[in-house]
């Protein structure tokens, strides 16, 4: 059995003074099994201004959205759902109390609109437990604090545990602190999350941020260089004054 993980598209933590543009990390888990077919996971979907990138960078690794298997999505934030409409063969994956949840988020918690369960109602999940195995290799790591039913994977690799987290550890910052970006659901079960995800992992791959080793339960350095992101502006790429400005307003 070999598993693998890929990045399809990379987490990043941006914001404006306008909000969170809400590029989290979209992964693909594919494992082979002797004998047989590769399976093939992936591990949330973006938002619906990634789509285009997200079918994009499948191409890229000779795959469509029919040739997905499985989707998991770590919770039911916005960033993290919007596409999972792109994969209407997949069977999608995700923890009961994250469908409560999303009936009834956190009272601070903006991330989850009311139509949210209408799009998962829609993708009709199934639901998941802790430690139950997705294929094998891969098994549910349940990550509460976040949000209640916010879920990881972990990956069965070459190199050691590889565990995706969602926004349970958001960054490399979040687990050397100890602290997760918004707990919406429970501060102590957020950090507890953190804990075990570094008791856990040799690599996490994080919600907004890169891949990153751990060595005693905290981030030991970055497994890739930072890459940057080309802002556009009517085709073109963004001066630091397109940025600065409001749009003309039409004539």
């Amino acid at each position: 059995m070999t598993s693998t993980v890929e990045p399809l598209l990379l987490g990043r933590s941006m914001g404006s003074d306008e909000g969170s543009l809400g590029f989290c990390s979209v992964m693909l888990v594919t494992t082979v099994l002797p004998g047989a077919p590769a399976h093939r996971i992936l591990f949330d979907t973006g938002h619906a201004g990634r789509r285009r990138a997200l079918i994009r960078e499948l191409h890229r690794v000779g795959l469509t959205p029919g040739d997905i298997d499985a989707v998991v999505l770590s919770h039911s934030h916005w960033d993290h759902v919007q596409n999972v409409d792109l994969f209407p063969r997949a069977r999608v994956l995700m923890h009961p109390d994250e469908l409560v949840y999303a009936e009834s988020p956190g009272p601070d918690d903006l991330g989850v609109p009311p139509w949210t369960s209408s799009l998962l109602s829609a993708a009709r999940p199934h639901p998941v437990r802790p430690d139950e195995q997705v294929v094998a290799g891969v098994r549910v790591l349940h990550l509460p604090g976040h949000t209640a039913g916010s879920i990881g994977l972990v990956v069965e690799a070459s190199d050691g545990l590889h565990v995706l987290t969602g926004d349970a550890v958001s960054t490399a910052f979040a687990m050397g602190a100890r602290r997760c970006a918004a707990a919406h659901h429970d501060l102590r079960l957020s950090e507890e999350s953190i804990d075990l995800v570094g008791a856990t992992a040799d690599v996490v791959w994080p919600g907004h941020d890169r891949a990153f080793r751990v060595a005693d339960g905290r981030p030991a350095g970055y497994l890739v260089e930072p890459t940057s992101l080309v802002f556009r502006v009517r085709g073109r790429p963004a001066s630091p004054d397109d940025l600065a400005t409001s749009p003309r307003p039409a004539t």
